[in-house]
């Protein structure tokens, strides 16, 4: 499992989007899931797409499709397409 990385002083989608580019998830994951967890729809998503895409080392379906969802909640549409995809596929929902 990768390190974890300290939270970012100011967390951002763009500062996380930036580090899952350069394959750095722990930090893009610090960089998402406070944003996730204060209710921010893009960070929601984000954060799903990391777990469901197993990028953060520990892979965790129904936790991903719990964050998708929250975002799906706010009309995210890549979110509605990514929990489409896993109802579909039975992918951490039942």
């Amino acid at each position: 499992m990768p390190d974890a990385a300290a939270a970012p002083a100011t967390p951002s989608v763009a500062a996380g989007s930036a580090a899952a580019r350069n394959r750095n998830f722990a930090l893009a994951e610090a960089n998402f899931r406070p944003l996730a967890e204060s209710g921010n729809a893009d960070g929601e998503c984000a954060l799903g797409q990391l777990l469901m895409q197993n990028c953060t080392g520990l892979q965790d379906k129904a936790a991903a499709a719990t964050w998708l969802g929250k975002a799906a909640d706010g009309d995210d549409v890549v979110a509605l397409t990514m929990l489409g995809d896993a109802y579909m596929n039975d992918n951490g929902v039942a």
